[in-house]
């Protein structure tokens, strides 16, 4: 009989029945459960259970690395020794070593010392990085996989536009399933030749396939189908690995100021000051993150589900506005009161609006956001009451859903230090601060003494 082994942390009930539907696909499995149900979980709950299969081989895109390695050591009992690989030049992998994790874009570069380490499970994260067949990157995945006896495929947008997209995973996944592309093109895309050639971009048989897919290898929920098994909100942090050469130096430079400046006698002015700087080695950290921060939107935006984005900086703001103008609205505090209003109003009716990027002040409070329910912190205020006040626009009466709240985290910076802040905060603000801003102070002085004792912070 098969039994969940014991984990740090409880699983749902659909969760638990995943990870059993795993099982019964021996190992072979494309989890395909709508984003912030808990794929990651459920893979690692079925290693769990089958410490004999190692070691293990982890592909993921790069800014998740961190992350999986996270939620190994949070979630499962097991003390494994775990290897982040980096760069595109090879080193010999650690003989104790039983996870390691790699992210696609290096992978070619490794595919010899992979082989070598002959990983008896693969777990390949958002899978859709390998749809497109031709790419080096999907032969790299290919060739690694060859003769790997586990393999599991996790994503929630496993086909972004058309059938075609999904059989490039299928057949590293489920080699035999479906041997022939062009037998499967023909039956689930439409294939129609062209005088440019063979067409494979349409779509047959769909109802056919999603049954021959659901028997034989995939597990796919969505988050409707799940509601009774979920919390009415669920908060998910996001470990980011960043290039700290930039942020290091503008730490130092902190440092030497305060190694000459503080302790000595000052006021509110020079406190001022000290509040202006630690907000510049915010945004380094920040400014560190913005690509993985893009990507991790990029990928969300697969599934066609609305996203509300909360910063403090306008800069940042009105970058990701940039970068997503034709289906975004951005509010910041220049915006003026009834452009607000017009904003949340696209935002919550348009369908071609899917992203809302706000200040947390200026949009944190007094709107309605149900349109949505998944929310993002890329970066954090001094006030525990703004973040939860800003979660409430998504979280409130009117919204369907269960909520998803995710906070994008820098590693090894200041952030990793203002969330563990922030969250005692929470336990006591109401009953000693009821949300005022005297809080600030405080975390000032408790930054500013780390970064003099260690000399950084975020360690």
């Amino acid at each position: 009989m098969f039994k969940l082994p014991i984990l740090k942390k409880q699983l749902y009930p659909y969760q638990r029945t995943g990870v059993k539907l795993i099982e019964l696909f021996k190992g072979r499995a494309l989890l395909a459960d709508e984003m912030g149900l808990g794929k990651t979980i459920q893979s690692l709950t079925w290693l769990e259970y089958h410490p004999e299969i190692r070691p293990v081989l982890i592909i993921v895109p790069s800014y998740l690395k961190q992350n999986w390695m996270n939620e190994i050591i949070s979630s499962l009992n097991t003390v494994y020794k775990i290897e982040i690989l980096q760069g595109t030049k090879p080193y010999n992998i650690h003989a104790e070593t039983n996870i390691v994790i790699i992210n696609y874009d290096i992978i070619r570069h490794w595919v010899i010392h992979l082989k070598k380490y002959n990983p008896m499970l693969i777990i390949l994260d958002e899978i859709h990085y390998i749809m497109n067949s031709s790419t080096k990157r999907t032969q790299s995945v290919r060739s690694v996989c060859n003769g790997v006896p586990y393999i599991l495929g996790l994503s929630g947008t496993p086909i972004m536009n058309r059938p075609i997209e999904i059989f490039s995973p299928l057949s590293i996944i489920k080699p035999g399933l479906f041997p022939s592309k062009f037998r499967f093109a023909q039956l689930f895309c439409k294939a129609k030749k062209t005088i440019w050639g063979w067409d494979f971009n349409g779509a047959s048989n769909t109802k056919e396939l999603n049954n021959i897919l659901t028997n034989e290898c995939m597990i796919r929920r969505l988050k409707e189908d799940v509601l009774p098994d979920l919390p009415s909100k669920i908060e998910i942090p996001i470990i980011l690995d960043i290039d700290l050469n930039e942020y290091n130096k503008v730490l130092h430079s902190l440092q030497e100021w305060l190694e000459t400046n503080y302790g000595k006698e000052h006021g509110r002015s020079t406190d001022a000051i000290m509040l202006a700087k630690i907000e510049y080695l915010k945004q380094a950290a920040v400014q560190g993150k913005m690509d993985s921060i893009i990507n991790w939107i990029d990928n969300f935006l697969t599934q066609n589900s609305k996203l509300v984005i909360f910063g403090t900086h306008q800069r940042f703001i009105k970058d990701l506005h940039e970068n997503y103008k034709k289906n975004s609205v951005a509010i910041t505090g220049a915006t003026p009161a009834a452009k607000r209003h017009d904003y949340v109003n696209l935002f919550q009716n348009n369908k071609s609006i899917n992203l809302l990027i706000g200040n947390i002040r200026a949009a944190g409070t007094g709107f309605t956001l149900t349109a949505a329910s998944n929310l993002v912190f890329i970066e954090f205020d001094w006030n525990p009451s703004w973040h939860d006040q800003a979660k409430d626009r998504i979280h409130r009466i009117g919204q369907k859903d269960s909520v998803s709240i995710y906070y994008m985290i820098a590693k090894d910076t200041i952030e990793e230090d203002i969330m563990k802040i922030l969250d005692s905060k929470r336990e006591i603000k109401n009953q000693i601060l009821d949300g005022r801003e005297s809080e600030n102070t405080e975390m000032l002085t408790y930054l500013v003494e780390k970064i003099l004792e260690n000399g950084n912070i975020g360690e």
